[in-house]
């Protein structure tokens, strides 16, 4: 893993202009992270670029008019087995958002317009371009203690037509609690992956990934409520319900290759991981958090604890990949203790989930398993530069989060993080 990043800023009193770029190259091991197939020994390149500007202009009126800019090139090379050809494909991504803020009376409003094109050159999944352009409206007003947001997006794509999609949120203040409640609706449209993967292999291997063209475009409802309660200065405590009914939600799920009619690169009767929209899902749920901070003596304290608890059923029939697949019950915490330079953190999770196995190429999800980490620090007094250990794992716990993939045991790493503070440069006028 290589990144490398920079950036520039240019400013007067009423504009401001800035780009980004980074450089990003990857190599790792993917083996069953895409398929259940006894053949996967996959291995992944990613080589990507990213470039973002702004161009933002404060007016007279206390306007603030914003143009966004970027641009993102991703190359991937992909080997599914040393006997096989890699796959290889680009994909290239722009976005351009122009919007305004502007005060009307006592509401803020934020509107604009967006356009997004993608587009892939791909040696199993082809050569496809997609366009999408939304117009949106976001708007806020404060009523004593309440504060309202709302906001609608009128999307329209190839794929999806026109959709609109609305969302409001509120939080009211009452001493020292806040209570909080949102309501919207989602899309999604398919993405190249999921509509064309393995489209232009011959002769598809069975268990890999098969794309679906016809996808529709996945649809959601969400609605969460919930309370902040800041008990004093040093404790806080939060918890939130949350419910979401999905509709036409993506992903692959085991066909035979005779109930798939849109793929002429398939083996008959044999099974394949085919995407699929899935009729419905309803995912329920409960975020209880503590965080406690404490100025000690000679140092800082930073504590929290975390329990999420979610739910979701889909119909009995669908054995799917991904949209069942989190934690039932994930109970996690971190300690952070900082004094003279000096940092020490601890952290981990204990996780509870549905257990699963395929023996075949010896694929366990346990029932339930913990994580430890934990980092040493020292920033140096008079000089931008922190050293650090960090040693993952250190419980050692052998585990999978997708089934077959297999996560990282206890390992160590450790370096030297050193901060560049920024230089203004005046420009010199002739």
């Amino acid at each position: 893993l290589k990144t490398y990043t920079g950036a520039i800023t240019y400013r007067t009193k009423r504009l401001k202009m800035y780009a980004r770029g980074e450089v990003d190259y990857r190599d790792f091991g993917a083996k069953y992270f895409y398929t259940a197939s006894a053949y996967d020994e996959s291995i992944e390149r990613v080589n990507a670029y990213w470039t973002q500007a702004a161009f933002i202009f404060d007016g007279d009126d206390e306007s603030r008019t914003e143009l966004n800019i970027s641009y993102r090139n991703n190359s991937d090379s992909f080997a599914f087995n040393p006997a096989f050809a890699a796959n290889v494909h680009t994909t290239q991504r722009v976005n351009a958002t122009l919007s305004q803020q502007r005060k009307v009376g006592n509401i803020d409003l934020n509107y604009g317009f967006q356009s997004d094109w993608q587009d892939i050159v791909s040696t199993d999944r082809g050569n496809h371009k997609l366009n999408s352009n939304a117009l949106f409206l976001v708007a806020h007003k404060n009523v004593n203690k309440l504060s309202l947001n709302g906001g609608l997006r009128l999307e329209q794509s190839e794929k999806i037509g026109v959709q609109l999609v609305p969302q409001i949120n509120a939080a009211y203040i009452h001493k020292n609690l806040v209570f909080r409640s949102s309501l919207g609706r989602s899309i999604r449209q398919a993405d190249f992956t999921e509509r064309f993967v393995s489209y232009k292999i011959s002769n598809l291997v069975g268990g890999r990934n098969a794309g679906n063209p016809d996808l529709k475009a996945e649809s959601a409802y969400t609605f969460d409520i919930g309370v902040d309660a800041y008990l004093n200065k040093h404790l806080q405590i939060s918890n939130t319900v949350f419910a979401r009914q999905s509709s036409n939600l993506i992903d692959y799920t085991l066909t035979n290759s005779l109930e798939i009619n849109n793929l002429p690169n398939l083996r008959d009767s044999t099974n394949y991981l085919y995407a699929n929209n899935i009729s419905e899902a309803f995912t329920w749920g409960n975020e209880l958090g503590v965080k406690y901070t404490s100025d000690l003596a000679h140092g800082q304290l930073n504590a929290a604890l975390n329990y999420t608890f979610i739910q979701t059923t889909t119909p009995d029939s669908v054995v799917s990949k991904y949209i069942a697949n989190h934690p039932l019950h994930n109970i996690n915490g971190n300690l952070n203790y900082s004094i003279q330079g000096f940092g020490i953190n601890i952290g981990g999770a204990f996780i509870t989930r549905n257990e699963e196995a395929v023996e075949a190429i010896n694929a366990e999800i346990k029932n339930q398993y913990a994580v430890l980490n934990a980092k040493v620090s020292y920033t140096l007094k008079d000089f931008p530069v922190s050293l650090y250990v960090d040693v993952r794992n250190i419980l050692d716990t052998q585990y999978q989060e997708i089934l077959g993939a297999r996560m990282p045991s206890r390992w160590i790493l450790g370096g030297i993080r050193w901060n560049i503070k920024h230089t203004k440069v005046k420009p010199v006028l002739y």
